[in-house]
């Protein structure tokens, strides 16, 4: 009961956090100026790169909640500070090797289908070699790619299509 519960509670703050991003950002941030390379996030973090994430105080179960990362239009690197963070994550799981992790990688709903699972497939694999090249072992990590099949937020703009560019690491007990 208290590890649904603990799911359930770090599912809602992420929630919560990503509702109140889009709903707090007023100033055109999110705006595409037509350059999808740089898309600004920059209300989670302060970052104002290809993507971002949802906030960590650098303890491991707070880690396990700065767990998606955004995406620019086709693209599939992290960038630095992405990195640093997935980092917090690698730390966690060499920790805790009975802890397994799902990267779900996803895509918004330009291009083929076929397009959209190998692009979801590169981002989640760019955030597994994060991992790997941190030292968590292939055993404790899992990909699967849904594209574009998993929004998390509808719509046909960039509005919509910022927010399901992603790629989620999802934990498991093992």
């Amino acid at each position: 009961m208290k590890v649904k519960f603990k799911k359930w509670l770090a599912t809602s703050v992420s929630v919560l956090m990503m509702c109140a991003m889009m709903s707090g950002c007023t100033d055109g941030s999110f705006a595409s100026d037509g350059d999808d390379s740089d898309v600004g996030y920059s209300s989670a973090k302060g970052i104002n790169g290809s993507q971002t994430f949802i906030g960590s105080n650098g303890t491991g179960e707070d880690a396990k909640n700065a767990n998606t990362y955004y995406f620019a239009y086709d693209n599939s690197e992290l960038s630095p500070e992405a990195k640093t963070e997935v980092g917090k994550h690698a730390k966690y799981l060499l920790e805790h090797p009975s802890v397994k992790v799902r990267i779900e990688g996803h895509t918004d709903e330009r291009g083929s289908r076929e397009y959209n699972v190998a692009l979801g497939e590169r981002r989640a694999q760019s955030v597994s070699g994060a991992l790997a090249a941190d030292g968590v072992l292939g055993n404790q990590v899992a990909v699967v790619s849904y594209g574009e099949e998993k929004p998390a937020v509808q719509g046909h703009d960039e509005s919509a299509w910022q927010w399901n560019r992603r790629a989620k690491l999802v934990y498991e007990q093992g």
